[in-house]
């Protein structure tokens, strides 16, 4: 277990934050001895309060360290510092990013789709998913996603019985499962080659805090981010939008709009805030890969009209936004974007959240 690693899991248990240990690590390049030294001093430079600041020292004095070792080893749990090589390089170039994970399993590099969704999804959620992520499992992307009740359970479910890995972000202590249903879930995800993370110490409950903090990670660890059914203030939403802070491609299925479950995927659609996705072909793309399915590929569709076949060729030298297609090919925005859209219904031209075309 790497030193220094261990130094920040063990602050973290004893009341720092995740923000105080950025914060810290400004300071002081090793961390190693700061558990041991630590005093008001310290605790104050780092902008910790007086009231927190004796708690922190009074759980240190009652802590014992060797103790927390052997909790996270029987656990199966390692502590991954930022700098460290295990540590998911798209995560670690966040600012904001969790300067230490709690970790079981496997959590090796790979193309990671986070699969999030309502508590209670209808059935139109489990008959998409089990269609499509045995393509992303073939593709051999990693299925990131909450760990909890609905889509969380549907993906990570799915996932294991089409072969695949999936990764459980938590917003919990490592050793706690939310809800406590989920522990053979959890066990399964880890033994299949997975892995359960958290950033929150051992022994944490959920709270309204650790959740959003939870979908931030979810968001910074993955690629690119599917949305199947939302509620109009569900925490799905939170973490689309932070995805799309985040310069990640955020997909959303269609959805009725009779149900509840479906005004906040709409919403992100309307809003530009992601491209709507009818088949894995559409989220595939963002990673650079196409599904050809069993029947084989089609050929594209012929193109009669003439603008469609200069958008065509003009999107040959790679992505273009709206303006730059307007200026290039000098025709009336309302005529330009009539044929983008029957260009993206006919799959032949794609629109990324952050408004730029490309050819499929």
């Amino acid at each position: 277990m790497d030193s220094r690693s261990f130094a920040l899991a063990l602050l973290l248990q004893v009341g720092f934050s995740q923000a105080n240990l950025r914060e810290l690590l400004r300071a002081w390049e090793d961390p190693s001895s700061v558990f041991d030294s630590c005093n008001c001093g310290i605790l104050s430079h780092l902008g910790i309060k007086q009231d927190r600041a004796d708690q922190i020292l009074l759980a240190r004095e009652r802590f014992d360290s060797e103790r927390f070792r052997c909790d996270l080893e029987s656990l199966g749990v390692r502590p991954v510092a930022k700098w460290s090589s295990l540590y998911p390089l798209s995560l670690a170039e966040l600012p904001t990013s969790p300067t230490v994970l709690f970790v079981r399993g496997d959590l090796s590099a790979g193309s990671m789709l986070a699969i999030i969704g309502t508590r209670t999804p209808t059935d139109y959620s489990g008959r998409v998913l089990r269609q499509w992520i045995p393509t992303f499992v073939d593709a051999d992307i990693v299925i990131v996603s909450g760990g909890a009740y609905g889509v969380d359970a549907l993906a990570h479910t799915i996932t294991l019985e089409s072969g695949g890995r999936t990764v459980a972000v938590l917003g919990t202590g490592i050793d706690v499962a939310y809800p406590v249903s989920h522990a053979p879930l959890y066990r399964k995800i880890v033994e299949s080659g997975g892995a359960v993370i958290s950033e929150f110490p051992l022994g944490a409950k959920g709270t309204n805090y650790s959740f959003p903090i939870r979908n931030a990670t979810i968001a910074g660890l993955s690629d690119a981010v599917f949305v199947t059914e939302a509620a109009a203030r569900s925490g799905s939403l939170i973490t689309a939008r932070l995805a799309n802070d985040f310069g990640r491609d955020v997909f959303v299925l269609p959805g009725d709009v009779f149900r509840d479950s479906s005004v906040g995927t709409n919403t992100l659609a309307r809003g530009s805030e992601a491209s709507i996705a009818t088949s894995p072909d559409d989220i595939l793309h963002s990673f650079g890969m196409k599904y050809i399915s069993c029947a084989g590929a089609t050929s594209p569709p012929e193109l009669s009209d003439p603008l469609d076949r200069r958008i065509v060729e003009t999107l040959r030298d790679g992505q273009k936004g709206l303006d730059a297609l307007t200026e290039q090919l000098d025709v009336e925005l309302s005529i330009l974007s009539t044929r983008l859209i029957e260009l993206e219904f006919q799959n032949i031209i794609i629109r990324h959240p952050h408004g730029a075309y490309e050819l499929r």
